[in-house]
């Protein structure tokens, strides 16, 4: 009756809290061990913090996670100043924390832990906690808690709370992912409006520019400057429609470039931008 009524008041904290209750399984103390020296893919252990003040404790629980298949590598320590210390030192996957301490409650270890990593996990271990203060940590951010008395739940609590943090970073760069791909579309609809308008003064360009070619002759000295003048207007043009292509305004269309003359349009824009200590060479390739 006693387990059942410490079943039933966990059930309650854990609604009040917002969190849903593990599943059940029955009181059994031997955990199958998983040999995992055999496996040529296995991951790398976990990294464990675990604060507790009993040596006796602390060993109990990390044969317990070893028994339950979890390869860990566990760093104990036994009093806040040392808790403190290995936050700032080292980075972990899990904090496990004892509730009652001489100098540390389990609230400030947590606000401790949660404060250095916000998003690593932190599971409550206690031999008896209040109600209120069992609801008070998930609320605050403990991933579970578990009472000494079923320390056999540890190792599923502890895979439970690292899957969960996977699947919150997964879940987190996916909106980060969203956020950047809507900012790029943000910059694509201001970069099609900036190049229609700016499509719009290339047109009177290129076209005062087409009426002076018709009214200088060949050998006018000035038509090699309009002409220079028209060709930086179809180069601006050629840029305005990558830009409307940027903005899905205007369909991509496959054409043949000459390669050589790419390059040596490039020769010539380079020759005019870089040093004159700095030499350039090309080697077009045949026509």
């Amino acid at each position: 009756r006693g387990e059942a009524n410490r079943r039933f008041l966990g059930d309650l904290q854990r609604a009040a809290a917002g969190k849903s209750a593990p599943a059940r399984r029955g009181l059994n103390l031997s955990w199958p061990h998983t040999d995992m020296s055999d496996m040529p893919d296995a991951p790398p252990p976990i990294r464990v913090l675990h604060l507790e003040d009993r040596q006796r404790d602390a060993e109990i629980i990390r044969d317990i996670l070893e028994a339950g298949g979890l390869a860990s590598d566990v760093v104990h320590v036994d009093n806040r100043a040392r808790f403190e210390s290995a936050l700032v030192g080292g980075a972990f996957d899990v904090v496990i924390c004892d509730f009652n301490l001489p100098d540390c409650d389990g609230l400030t270890a947590l606000r401790l832990a949660k404060a250095r990593f916000p998003d690593v996990p932190v599971i409550i271990v206690s031999g008896a906690i209040d109600p209120v203060e069992a609801v008070q940590c998930l609320q605050e951010g403990a991933t579970d808690y578990v009472l000494k008395q079923r320390l056999e739940r540890l190792p599923s609590a502890v895979a439970r709370a690292l899957t969960e943090g996977e699947l919150r970073r997964q879940r987190q760069q996916m909106e980060a992912q969203f956020r950047q791909a809507q900012k790029m579309e943000a910059v694509g609809q201001l970069a099609g409006g900036v190049a229609h308008d700016f499509n719009n003064l290339l047109t009177v360009i290129l076209g005062y520019c087409g009426f002076l070619l018709e009214t200088l002759s060949e050998g006018d000295r000035r038509r090699q400057d309009v002409e220079e003048i028209q060709k930086a207007g179809q180069s601006a043009a050629s840029l305005t429609r990558q830009l409307l292509a940027l903005s899905r305004k205007q369909i991509l269309e496959c054409v043949v470039l000459d390669l050589n003359a790419v390059v040596a349009n490039l020769d010539r824009m380079a020759r005019r931008l870089i040093g004159e200590d700095i030499e350039i060479i090309t080697h077009l390739g045949p026509e």
